[in-house]
This record gives C-alpha cells, sequence and structure tokens, in this order.
C-alpha cells in the first residue's frame, strides 16, 4: 500500500511507516511466539483459549473508553505514548521477565492477567494513535 505525501508534513511518510514498523514488531514479538511462550510455561489449551477470548473481550470493551478519553481530554500524543508506548511496552518486559523468578500454576495466571492489562492498554491508546494518524495521512 502506498503512501501519499502531503506537502504540509514533510514527516509524514516517516511517520506512517515508522508506526506500522513498530505495530509490526510489536505482532512479530508478543502475537507470533506468545503461544509458544504459554506452552513452555506449562499453559494448557483451555488457558491460552481463556487469553485469547479475554484480550478481544478486551478489545470490545475499551476501545469505546479509549475513544471517549480522545474526546474529552484531547491530548492524543499523550494518550498514544502512556498507554500503548509506556504502559503496554513496560508489561512486555513484564512478562519476559516473570518466568525468571516465578514458575507453577501462579507464573501462568500472573501471564494471563498481565497480557489482559497490556491489551487493555494497548486498546485504550489505539483510538488515539488513529485519531493522530488521520490527520497525518491523507485520504
Amino acid at each position: 500500500m502506498g503512501c501519499i505525501p502531503n506537502r504540509k508534513n514533510p514527516a509524514q511518510p516517516a511517520l506512517v511507516l515508522g508506526g506500522w514498523t513498530l505495530r509490526r514488531r510489536q505482532r512479530f514479538h508478543s502475537a507470533d511466539f506468545f503461544t509458544l511462550y504459554l506452552l513452555a510455561i506449562g499453559a494448557g489449551k483451555e488457558q491460552i483459549g481463556l487469553l485469547n477470548s479475554l484480550t478481544n473481550l478486551s478489545a470490545a470493551l475499551f476501545l469505546l473508553p479509549g475513544a471517549l478519553m480522545v474526546e474529552r481530554f484531547g491530548r492524543r500524543k499523550e494518550l498514544t505514548v502512556i498507554f500503548g508506548g509506556g504502559i503496554a511496552r513496560f508489561l512486555l518486559l513484564v512478562l519476559a521477565l516473570l518466568p525468571l523468578g516465578w514458575a507453577g500454576k501462579g507464573l501462568i495466571w500472573t501471564v494471563i492477567a498481565v497480557t489482559v492489562l497490556r491489551s487493555i492498554a494497548g486498546n485504550l491508546a489505539f483510538p488515539a494513535w488513529m485519531s493522530f494518524t488521520a490527520d497525518v495521512v491523507p485520504i
């Protein structure tokens, strides 16, 4: 998919490409290998299915509050950085470090809880990011 340059914003192609590559990197690291991560720490198919259901439910429940935050506060960049760039990325680091000091069923349920929290943070940031990119990318 091509990008039509915007003469008013010369940084627009870099922003679009940068956002796309960051999203692809996040997806590559967290989604493509996450089932293997869960299996490696001992999660069963029921727990993996529950996690997938809860993350999808969080999208249904938290996209609208994210949009309401954008409408109310209007600080799209800050909301994107705080929830999407700060909290969600920090929780990804927590997920990577959890197995170092924990094992067993407690680890599995903690990973599920942290992953759902990470999904909530990402879904709260998503409307702000879409609103921000809508101003940058021409139709």
